[in-house]
């Protein structure tokens, strides 16, 4: 397990795992109900491990290791729905950040930060960290960079 964050009623659980509970199965993310201890229906089974989770409001942010989350191509990032668990890629985000390592990521009212490995050899002129229209995924003209990858 490499990140745990609290949601309404329970847990979600990311890592690298192939299995949750005494016979559920769930592959590398997991709902938990905190009061029953029951892992919950939603299975996305991303294809890699899933090692950050951000709560923020009705979003939840998960990114990894993974190339697909549910139905969502989903590299390295996904937003997913807390009330639904509909599950949507943020393609703009992903198609800034081809085969990058996400270190962390947080927010604000308007905007996801991200950090990690990433540099201009990429479509995104940043190195290390950027920040990203939390609605649409568009790039932020944000000046920050980094000398070096980023981790939290």
């Amino acid at each position: 397990v490499y990140d745990v964050a609290f949601w309404n009623d329970g847990y979600l659980v990311g890592g690298g795992f192939a299995a949750m509970g005494k016979v559920k199965s769930r592959k590398n993310f997991a709902v938990i109900d905190m009061n029953t201890k029951e892992v919950l229906p939603f299975a996305p089974n991303p294809d890699g491990p899933v090692e950050n989770i951000l709560v923020d409001g009705e979003n939840i942010f998960v990114s990894g290791s993974f190339s697909e989350f549910d139905v969502a191509t989903a590299q390295p990032i996904v937003r997913v729905n807390k009330n639904s668990f509909a599950s949507e890629s943020l393609t703009t985000v992903v198609s800034f950040l081809p085969d990058s390592k996400i270190e962390g990521t947080d927010v604000d009212e308007n905007n996801l930060y991200v950090v990690g490995d990433f540099d201009t050899s990429s479509s995104l002129n940043q190195q290390g960290i950027a920040a990203f229209d939390k609605s649409t995924g568009q790039i932020q003209d944000w000046p920050a960079q980094s000398l070096d990858a980023v981790s939290e």
